[in-house]
C-alpha cells in the first residue's frame, strides 16, 4: 500500500523539529535546560501522540509485566553504563571531563523538579515522539529492521548538538536499546517506564558522576 505524502511530510518536519529544539537546547540555550526539554519534549509527544493516538496503549502503563520488563531492562542498562564508564577512564582518560559535563545540566534545577519532569514529562514524551511515531512510521514505510536501525541512529544523532563524544555514544546506545525493546515487545508502555526510570536512576538517584 502506498504511503500518502502527508504522512511523510509530517514525519519530516517532526524530524527536523526534533533537530532544532535539541540544536536550541544545547548551543543556543536561551532559557533553562530543563525547561526548555521539557517544553520540546511536550510538544513532539504531543505531535506524535496526535498521530498515533490509537495504537499508544498507555493503559498498559499499569500492568505488572510491563513494569516487570521496565525494572529488568532498566538495570541491564544501567550495568552496561556502569562498565562501560569504567572502561572508558580507562581507555580514555578524556571521556571523564566529558561525562562530567552532562552532569552539569543538574545544578540548573533542584532534584526534585528535575525527578519530576523526567518521569513524567521527558521520559515519557520522548518513548512517544522515537519509538511510538518515528520508530513505526519508518518501520512501516521501509520495514521493521531498517524502521529500527534509522529510528534509533536519529533518536542519538540529534544529540550530536551537545559538542560530546560520549553523551552521543551514549544516546546511540540507548536509542539502539530503546528501539529493540519497543520492537520485541511490540507494545510501548514497558519502554515507557524503562526510559522514564532509567533518567531518573542516571541523573538523580545513581549517577555516575
Amino acid at each position: 500500500m502506498k504511503t500518502p505524502s502527508s504522512d511523510v511530510w509530517f514525519l519530516a518536519l517532526s524530524l527536523f523539529l526534533a533537530a532544532f529544539f535539541w540544536y536550541t537546547i544545547f548551543l543556543l540555550r536561551p532559557l533553562n535546560f530543563w525547561a526548555e526539554m521539557a517544553g520540546a519534549t511536550l510538544i513532539l509527544g504531543g505531535l506524535a501522540a496526535h498521530k498515533v493516538r490509537t495504537t499508544l496503549g498507555l493503559a498498559r502503563l499499569w500492568t505488572l509485566r510491563a513494569w516487570v520488563i521496565g525494572i529488568t531492562s532498566v538495570l541491564c542498562l544501567y550495568s552496561l553504563f556502569w562498565l562501560g564508564d569504567s572502561l572508558s577512564q580507562w581507555l580514555f582518560p578524556v571521556s571523564s571531563t566529558e561525562i562530567s559535563a552532562v552532569y552539569f545540566y543538574r545544578d540548573e534545577a533542584s532534584p526534585w523538579v528535575i525527578l519530576l519532569l523526567l518521569l513524567f514529562a521527558i521520559g515519557p514524551c520522548e518513548e512517544i515522539f522515537w519509538r511510538a511515531y518515528v520508530q513505526s512510521s519508518l518501520s512501516r514505510f521501509f520495514g521493521r529492521n531498517t524502521g529500527f536501525a534509522t529510528a534509533s541512529i536519529l533518536y542519538g544523532l540529534v544529540h550530536v548538538w551537545a559538542e560530546n563524544l560520549m553523551l552521543l555514544l551514549a544516546a546511540l546506545t540507548c536509542g539502539f536499546f530503546w528501539g529493540w525493546l519497543y520492537r520485541k515487545q511490540g507494545e510501548l508502555a514497558p519502554v515507557i517506564i524503562s526510559h522514564a526510570l532509567w533518567d531518573a536512576l542516571i541523573f538523580v538517584i545513581l549517577p555516575l558522576r
